[in-house]
C-alpha cells in the first residue's frame, strides 16, 4: 500500500466520521420531535402506531367486504325465491327490473317486458283502472299507490294482484321512478267469490222458502176468508134475531179464525223481513186513545188468568210519528205475552220519556221469568224458551223476534231483563219522530194513506171482481145491507167488460185469479180512457200494497176480508147518502156536500186547468177555471163568493198569487174560503211562511199525487162547511 493509497482511506475514513456525526445529530433530532403544540413525541413510535392502524383498518375492510358479499348473496337469494313479484320502473314508467317471480308466476320471460310501460302488462280491462291510480301517485299528491288489478299470463289465464308502489327519488327528492310489488291474491280472490255466490245461493234460497210460505198462507187463507166472512154474517143476524147461542157460536169461531189468521200473518211478515221487502206506514198519532186500544184489547187474554192489567203513563208527549200497526202488534205482543207467561200475577205497561228523544215502553210481569241460557235466543225466529214451554202455553215462537225487528225498522230497539221465578221485564225504545222510509213513500214524498171520505147523494155502484165464490156472495150480502148496489163478476175478463159497460162508481178486485190475474186487470183498467178514473180496491192474500198503489189502486184490503175492515175501504172512496139528506136534483147548496162542492182553479196553464178539472170532475165536483187572479176575482163576484175551495196558482201573470190573496182577505166572506196553494215555484223559508198564514196547504206541482191533492180538497171543504153549520146554529 503507498502513500496515496494511506492518504485516499484517511480521507475516506474521516469522511465517513463526518458523515456519522451528521447521522447521530439527525438521530438525536428524530429521536424527540416537536408537534405543532409544543409537545415532543417519538416519530418512530408514532410510524409504528401507524403501521398498526393501517394493518387494523385492513383486516377490518377485508371482514367488511366478506359480510358485504354474504349480504348481496343473500339479497340475491331473496330477490330470485320471493313469491311477491318485484318491479322498477324509471321516470317513464318503464320496466327496469323484474325479479324472477315474474316468469313463475306468468310464465313471460323478463326479457320480453323490460324496457315496456308497466300499464301494458295489466289485464286490458284493468289499464285504465291501473292508469287513473298511478297518475295521482307519479304526481306526487299521493304518497303510494295500492290497487288489485288483473295481469294476463303466457297460458292465457288470469291471474288477481295486489299491487303496491313507492316512489323512488334522487338526492334532491326528485321523483325518478317507482318500486313496486305484486302479491298474487287469485286465491283469495276466488275465496270471496265462492263466498259471494254462495250467499246469493243461500238468499236466493231464503226468497224461495219466503214464496213457499206466502203461497201456503194463499192456500191456508181461501177457506179461512169464507169462514170468518160467513162467521161474521151468522154472528149478525143471529143476534138480529134473538138467538143469542148461535150468536156466541159464531163469535168463537170469528175468535178462532182471527187467531189463526193471526199466525199466518206472522209468518208472512217474518219472511217478509227476511227477503228484506217490509215496508213501514209512517204517522202523526195520539198516543192515549191507541195505548188504551191495545189495553182493551189484551184485557180479556190477562184476566182470563186471574192477572191484573195496570197502567202507568209517564210521558210528556201527546204524539208520535211512527208505524201505528207495527207499534199495536209490538205492545200487543209483549203484553200477550206476559199474560200466557204469568199466572194469579200482575202486568203493568209504563210508559215515559226516555233519553235522546226517545219514548220507552216498559212492559213488566211477575211471571215465569226466563234463565240467562234462554234469554240469549230469546228473540231468535221459531224459537221458544224451550220445549216444555211449547208444549205447556204453545205459540210459534215468532212474535218477539218480529216485535224486535219492528221496533229496529222504526229506528228503536227492545231490551229485556228477566230472573227465573221473579218474571220479565221487556223495555221498547222508539224515537218520537222516526223517518219514512223510501218504500213507503208514493210520488209526492209522503207515507202512502188513502184519502178521506166524501159524501154522496146516491145509492153507490159497485163492481166486485173475484173468482172466488163464497167472497163474491159475501162481500155481495155486506155491501147491499148498507143500499150499495153491486154487481159481479167472475173473471177478470168478464170484469173489464162489465166496467165498461156499466161504468160502476168502485170496483174490489182480486189479486190471485186465473187466466187473467189482478195486476193484469188493473193494468188493463188505468189504461182505459173509459175505465181508469173508476176507482179500484185492491183484495188480495199476498199483502203487497206497494205493487197495488203504483199500478193505480185507490186501497188495499187484506184477505180474508173483514166486513168493518170493507166497509170501511168502500166509505172512503164512496160513502154512504148525503148527512143533509139530499139527492142529486136537490144538493146543489147542501154546504159541505163533497158531491158538489164548488172548486175555482186560477191557473195560466190550460193544460194543468184541464187535468184539474177532470180529476175534480170525476169525483162529482164542480169546477170554475180562471186563467188569473183578476179572472179569478171576477169568477168570485160573479157567484157572489159561493165558493167551497180555491186552487190557486202563485206564478200568475198580470196579478200573481200574493196579490190574489190581498184581494181575497179584504173581502170579509171571501176570505173565509179555504184557499191550497198549487204551485212550481220553489219558495223561500219567507214566502212559505207568509203564505201559510193565509191559506191552508201548499203544494208543490209534480209532487203531489192526486189522491193527496183529492183527500186535502174533501178535508178543507168538510171542516169549512162543519164551522159554517156551527156559526148558524146547525
Amino acid at each position: 500500500m503507498n502513500a496515496e493509497d494511506d492518504n485516499r482511506i484517511r480521507e475516506l475514513e474521516a469522511e465517513l466520521e463526518r458523515k456519522d456525526r451528521i447521522i447521530a445529530a439527525l438521530m438525536r433530532r428524530v429521536e424527540r420531535a416537536v408537534d405543532d403544540a409544543g409537545d415532543s413525541f417519538s416519530l418512530f413510535e408514532r410510524n409504528a402506531a401507524l403501521e398498526s392502524t393501517a394493518r387494523e383498518r385492513m383486516v377490518q375492510l377485508e371482514q367488511a367486504n366478506h359480510r358485504l358479499t354474504d349480504s348481496e348473496e343473500r339479497l340475491r337469494r331473496v330477490f330470485d325465491n320471493v313469491q311477491e313479484i318485484l318491479f322498477e320502473t324509471d321516470g317513464e314508467r318503464r320496466i327496469v327490473m323484474l325479479n324472477p317471480a315474474w316468469e313463475r308466476i306468468t310464465g313471460i320471460p323478463a326479457a320480453r317486458c323490460l324496457g315496456r310501460d308497466w300499464i301494458e302488462i295489466l289485464h286490458p280491462e284493468d289499464r285504465d283502472k291501473g292508469l287513473a291510480r298511478c297518475a295521482p301517485f307519479m304526481e306526487g299528491s299521493t304518497a303510494d299507490c295500492t290497487e288489485t288489478l288483473r295481469i294476463t299470463c303466457e297460458d292465457g289465464s288470469v291471474r288477481w294482484m295486489d299491487v303496491r308502489m313507492a316512489r323512488s327519488t334522487d338526492r334532491d327528492g326528485n321523483t325518478v321512478g317507482t318500486i313496486g310489488t305484486m302479491a298474487d291474491v287469485t286465491r283469495q280472490h276466488e275465496a270471496v267469490e265462492q263466498i259471494r255466490q254462495a250467499r246469493e245461493a243461500a238468499e236466493a234460497a231464503n226468497q224461495a222458502k219466503s214464496a213457499f210460505l206466502a203461497n201456503m198462507s194463499h192456500e191456508l187463507r181461501t177457506p179461512l176468508n169464507a169462514i170468518i166472512g160467513y162467521a161474521e154474517i151468522l154472528s149478525e143476524e143471529a143476534g138480529d134475531a134473538g138467538v143469542g147461542e148461535l150468536a156466541g157460536d159464531a163469535d168463537k169461531i170469528i175468535s178462532a179464525g182471527r187467531h189463526l189468521l193471526s199466525l199466518i200473518n206472522d209468518i208472512l211478515d217474518i219472511s217478509k223481513i227476511e227477503a228484506g221487502r217490509m215496508d213501514l206506514y209512517l204517522e202523526d198519532f195520539s198516543l192515549a186513545p191507541e195505548i188504551d186500544q191495545v189495553l182493551a184489547t189484551v184485557r180479556p187474554l190477562v184476566e182470563s188468568r186471574g192477572n191484573e192489567l195496570r197502567l202507568e203513563n209517564g210521558t210528556r208527549h201527546e204524539t208520535i210519528h211512527a208505524d201505528l200497526t207495527k207499534l199495536r202488534q209490538i205492545l200487543f205482543n209483549l203484553l200477550s205475552n206476559a199474560a200466557k207467561f204469568t199466572d194469579h200475577g200482575e202486568i203493568r205497561l209504563a210508559v215515559r220519556d226516555g233519553e235522546d228523544g226517545a219514548l220507552e215502553f216498559e212492559i213488566r210481569d211477575t211471571g215465569i221469568g226466563i234463565t240467562e241460557e234462554q234469554l240469549a235466543r230469546l228473540f231468535q225466529p221459531f224459537t221458544q224458551a224451550d220445549a216444555s214451554t211449547t208444549r205447556k202455553y204453545g205459540g210459534t215462537g215468532l212474535g218477539l223476534s218480529l216485535s224486535r225487528h219492528f221496533a229496529r225498522m222504526m229506528g228503536g230497539d227492545i231490551e229485556v231483563s228477566s230472573e227465573p221465578g221473579e218474571g220479565s221485564t221487556f223495555v221498547v225504545r222508539l224515537p218520537l219522530q222516526g223517518e219514512v222510509p223510501e218504500a213507503g213513500r208514493d210520488a209526492s214524498g209522503s207515507a202512502a194513506v188513502a184519502p178521506p171520505s166524501a159524501r154522496s147523494c146516491r145509492p153507490g155502484h159497485v163492481l166486485v171482481i173475484d173468482d172466488d165464490a163464497s167472497v163474491r156472495d159475501l162481500i155481495r150480502r155486506s155491501l147491499a145491507t148498507e143500499g150499495y148496489q153491486v154487481t159481479l163478476a167472475t173473471g177478470g175478463e168478464e170484469g173489464l167488460r162489465l166496467a165498461r159497460e156499466q161504468r160502476p162508481d168502485l170496483i174490489t178486485l182480486d189479486v190471485m185469479m186465473p187466466a187473467m190475474d189482478g195486476w193484469a186487470v188493473m193494468t188493463a183498467l188505468k189504461n182505459d180512457p173509459d175505465t181508469r178514473d173508476i176507482p179500484v180496491i185492491m183484495l188480495s192474500m199476498l199483502r203487497d200494497r206497494d205493487m197495488g198503489f203504483m199500478l193505480g189502486a185507490a186501497d188495499y184490503v187484506t184477505k180474508p176480508v173483514e166486513r168493518h175492515y170493507l166497509l170501511e175501504a168502500v166509505g172512503r172512496q164512496m160513502p154512504p147518502p148525503c148527512a143533509w139528506g139530499a139527492t142529486p136534483e136537490t144538493c146543489e147548496r147542501s154546504p159541505g156536500c163533497g158531491c158538489t162542492c164548488t172548486v175555482l182553479v186560477v191557473e195560466d196553464d190550460a193544460e194543468t186547468r184541464e187535468m184539474i178539472r177532470r180529476q175534480l170532475d170525476c169525483e162529482g165536483s164542480r169546477v170554475i177555471e180562471a186563467e188569473d187572479g183578476q179572472a179569478g176575482l171576477s169568477r168570485l163576484e160573479e157567484r157572489d163568493g159561493r165558493i167551497d175551495l180555491i186552487l190557486l196558482d202563485l206564478m200568475l201573470p198580470g196579478m200573481d198569487g200574493f196579490a190574489f190573496l190581498d184581494q181575497l182577505q179584504r173581502h170579509e166572506r171571501w176570505g173565509e174560503i179555504p184557499v191550497l196553494v198549487l204551485t212550481a215555484r220553489d219558495l223561500s223559508a219567507a214566502e212559505r211562511g207568509r203564505l201559510l198564514e193565509r191559506v191552508e196547504d201548499i203544494f208543490q206541482k209534480g209532487a203531489v199525487s192526486r189522491d193527496d191533492l183529492l183527500a186535502a180538497i174533501h178535508s178543507h171543504v168538510d171542516r169549512h162547511a162543519s164551522a159554517s153549520n156551527t156559526d148558524h146554529g146547525q
